[in-house]
């Protein structure tokens, strides 16, 4: 059995426009441990691809490094449906909040960001929701700059944690976008919920309610009969297909699993108590 035999499956098409090619490149698992075959399965995609391609999407669930190196290799970007993402975070906070009955305006939660824009955005959909917010991870000039136009436009006053090692067991909602954290994992609550949105996930696992990802339902959006693509993708495809439109989100990845919000919540709730 050959290792690789690199085909093109099928056109991708979206109300009556291609946008985008399906391609098979390898039979077998490849080995993420071997230089020589990722060396291979790179010139392999070259090899088989026929137009002039601007970014990549590849199904296999590869370590970060490995698939950087490879849009880095093709030159092409990862469309990974961040904007898409942190739009989603004050409803996927509704639909919790909903259905687990917590007073939302008494709880504190914790943003994990690098990046001012970002922090800024997810602040303004949820300062109408949360009355104590703490931010970890802004340089010293975003961080003051964060603070002035929250509490001018807001008028909510953030709070920055000093130092790394930072106490998480006080905050019962974590919103993380960083890949690298230098933290103590071990004092998260154990019913704290976690929407961790960064590439490489350092909360997975942390506890049983971290939501990892969330699917969309591209049901009703024109794509032509495809038995490639389900109904329901992945934010990074719909990404891909649809460049970036927000839509809300259908279900959550949970501990490597597509679950209802409803089902996220139920997880570990006994009949008499509550959440």
């Amino acid at each position: 059995m050959p290792k690789y035999k690199g085909k093109k499956l099928q056109d991708i098409i979206i109300d009556e426009e291609i946008v985008g090619h399906i391609y098979g490149i390898n039979l077998n698992p490849l080995n993420i441990n071997s230089e020589k075959e990722i060396k291979e399965y790179i010139f392999n995609i070259n090899e088989v691809i026929e137009d002039e391609y601007t970014s990549i999407y590849i199904e296999e669930e590869f370590p970060l490094a490995i698939i950087r190196k490879i849009e880095e290799d093709l030159s092409m970007n990862k469309l990974d449906g961040k904007s898409i993402r942190l739009f989603n975070i004050p409803y996927i906070i509704e639909r919790l909040m909903l259905k687990m009955k917590r007073d939302i305006l008494k709880e504190e939660i914790l943003i994990i960001s690098e990046i001012k824009e970002e922090t800024l955005k997810i602040i303004d959909d949820l300062s109408n929701r949360f009355n104590f917010i703490s931010v970890f991870g802004l340089n010293e000039m975003d961080e003051e700059d964060v603070y002035e136009e929250v509490l001018e436009n807001a008028g909510i006053s953030i709070y920055y944690p000093l130092g790394n090692d930072i106490s998480l067991r006080k905050y019962k909602v974590i919103i993380n976008t960083v890949d690298e954290l230098l933290m103590n994992f071990k004092d998260i609550r154990k019913n704290a919920i976690i929407i961790d949105f960064s590439d490489s996930k350092p909360f997975k696992g942390s506890n049983r309610y971290v939501i990892e990802d969330i699917s969309i339902d591209i049901s009703d959006l024109g794509l032509v009969n495809c038995p490639w693509i389900s109904k329901e993708i992945s934010v990074s495809l719909y990404a891909y297909l649809f460049k970036g439109k927000y839509r809300l989100f259908c279900r959550v990845f949970n501990n490597g699993k597509l679950i209802t919000i409803e089902d996220f919540i139920n997880q570990g709730i006994k009949i008499k108590g509550g959440f």
